[in-house]
């Protein structure tokens, strides 16, 4: 049995985010929260959270006879480039420079071992 979860539109680049995603797949879902749970990188929250969404969704699934986050591991976890916010930051003598503000989309499948 597995769950899954989705965030989209997340406002961190997919760059940044595919640093922290390989070394997570495999490793039960407690190893992966208590990994970034103390990370000093800021980009790390949105994995966080949807992992743990994950992790509830398969509660739900699975009603009262869940089994422990040490029995769940991640089975497969994917970053994906969203859209691209341009915006425009003025400059002098008239000019322009365009400003990319990157987004990303997080998939990540939690299964029983």
């Amino acid at each position: 049995m597995e769950a899954t979860a989705y965030q989209k539109y997340v406002g961190v680049s997919a760059k940044k985010l595919k640093r922290f995603v390989d070394p997570l797949r495999g490793k039960t879902v407690a190893e992966v929260e208590s990994m970034l749970k103390f990370h000093p990188s800021k980009s790390t929250i949105p994995l966080f959270k949807v992992i743990h969404s994950a992790a509830s969704n398969f509660r739900n699934k699975v009603g009262p006879d869940a089994p422990s986050l040490t029995n769940l591991f991640v089975y497969n976890i994917r970053v994906d480039q969203g859209p691209t916010l341009k915006r425009i930051k003025r400059r002098a003598m008239g000019r322009a420079d365009i400003m990319c503000r990157r987004t990303s989309h997080i998939t990540v499948v939690v299964k029983e071992k």
